[in-house]
């Protein structure tokens, strides 16, 4: 016998004993009622990182350490497990719902009960049957005969052990030291939140005051108890299969059409920022029951000076093109408000709706307007479309036109603003004027608020009307 065949034994012999050493693996479960700490960061987008704190008894050595009781929306990969002097040598998430495949795959070799009706009798039977194997390529022995059909529907005495009703984390772990408590960190779809604004116009329509609620929804059918929550509002990059994992996040929240007269005194979260997002740690333990959607408190502020804005948005065609008859025009509101310091303000606001509310006779807060909000940083102007303005109202007429070649127009324009309010306002008329133009005439000198925009400001009186006139030479 050479010399390297003993030493080839040897190996095989070690390398058995290791496989079976490591067959024989305790198994610890970390229980979920076992949970000594749950902290949720949820994102923008439809996800959450969740990490999961549970008291487990892992010896030193080798063991499977396994966490149940994970959403179905688990992503599969990304996973990570911190525990003290505990290094993983190989980990799996198991999403696997149980079907009819996957049960009859785990209990191949065992006999297993299939209910059908007797044509003769019409009574509902169960016969018995042992399954030599699975689909694809099913065998089932009936009475001594084997069928590649099922002879009914499968009724299982029992759910097999292998077989989950949640998904699982599992990973052969090795430990310095025994182990009293594990962190499994893993993100998972289905979580989302968004801000809901609050804003009262004051009486005299001057100032405004803003409560912003953090909603979070829960579109898993896993609750999420005594949670430390924290926020990340932004947009942040993600893979694909990423994004389709967020985008099972649905979407919940309140329709109010009145409030109370007062609003409630709410605390700002704590903020930081962290790279180029801003981090929300909202107080307290908070509750997240499956498929629920509840609202935390998120941020105030109260005086915040504003301004109602008209504004009259022109289409490009009546430039290009010859519009016989007057247009009716629909003069847009909006507020308008600085997000700074000087203004009470001086806060990230993260995207969301902003529900406007304003005082009738009585006090109450009716709804007058609702409208989403980019993410507004601070320094930036806010702007709330309120929808079409009731007592302002337009008309377009074109005046003149001329096609003085195949991509080059000369057009003339009126618009008439009519104000049937007992107040003065100021209107914004944008219109939209593509390719090279020029402004031949106009009944006031224009601001060139884009290369594709003339605008004017209009002063129309009470009970009264004002007119912009305006020819343009284009060419396109």
């Amino acid at each position: 016998m050479s010399a390297a065949r003993p030493f080839a034994a040897a190996f095989l012999v070690a390398l058995a004993a290791t496989s079976a050493a490591r067959a024989e693996a305790p198994v610890v479960t970390a229980a979920e009622g076992d949970r000594q700490g749950l902290a949720l960061t949820i994102y923008n987008q439809g996800s959450a990182l969740v990490s999961d704190r549970r008291a487990v008894s892992l010896p030193a050595g080798e063991a499977r350490l396994e966490f149940p009781g994970l959403p179905r929306e688990v992503q599969d990969t990304g996973a990570v497990l911190r525990a003290d002097g505990v290094a993983v040598l190989r980990q799996s998430v198991d999403t696997a719902l149980p079907t009819d495949d996957t049960l009859l795959t785990a209990l191949v070799g065992q006999e297993i009960g299939f209910e059908r009706v007797n044509p003769a009798t019409g009574a509902v039977e169960v016969v018995r049957g042992r399954l030599l194997s699975a689909p694809p390529a099913l065998l089932v022995e009936v009475d001594g005969r084997i069928r590649t059909t099922l002879p009914g529907d499968p009724v299982y005495d029992s759910l097999p052990g292998s077989v989950r009703l949640q998904p699982a984390w599992s990973g052969l772990v090795k430990a310095d030291k025994a182990v009293q408590q594990a962190t499994l960190s893993y993100l998972t779809g289905g979580l989302g939140w968004r801000a809901e604004y609050m804003i009262t116009l004051a009486r005299d329509g001057r100032t405004l005051d803003i409560d912003a609620l953090a909603s979070l929804h829960n579109g898993t059918a896993t609750s999420y108890p005594a949670a430390a929550v924290k926020l990340v509002a932004g947009d942040i990059a993600r893979p694909p299969e990423d994004q389709m994992m967020m985008a099972k996040a649905g979407r919940g929240g309140m329709e109010m059409a009145a409030m109370p007269a007062a609003a409630p005194q709410m605390a700002d979260a704590a903020r930081e920022q962290i790279g180029a997002f801003h981090l929300y740690t909202l107080d307290g333990a908070v509750d997240i029951p499956a498929g629920r959607t509840v609202q935390h408190a998120l941020l105030a502020a109260r005086g915040v000076p504003v301004t109602t804005e008209y504004y009259l948005d022109g289409p490009p065609h009546v430039i290009y093109n010859q519009i016989p008859e007057e247009q009716p025009a629909h003069v847009e509101t909006r507020l308008t408000f600085r997000n700074s310091t000087e203004s009470k303000l001086g806060k990230p606001l993260p995207a969301g709706t902003a529900r406007v509310f304003a005082p009738d006779a009585s006090g109450a807060l009716q709804l007058v307007g609702a409208a989403r909000l980019d993410h507004i940083g601070e320094g930036r102007t806010a702007y709330v479309s309120l929808g079409r303005a009731f007592d302002v109202t337009a008309t377009r007429v074109q005046t003149d036109f001329k096609r003085l070649s195949d991509r080059m127009t000369e057009s003339a324009h009126r618009i008439t603003l009519a104000n049937g309010s007992d107040k003065p306002v100021t209107v914004l008329v944008r219109e939209t004027i593509g390719g090279q133009w020029e402004m031949l005439e106009a009944s006031a000198p224009h601001d060139k608020t884009r290369s594709d925009q003339a605008s004017w400001t209009v002063e129309v009186p009470a009970k009264g009307e004002a007119q912009v006139t305006y020819r343009v030479r284009a060419q396109f």
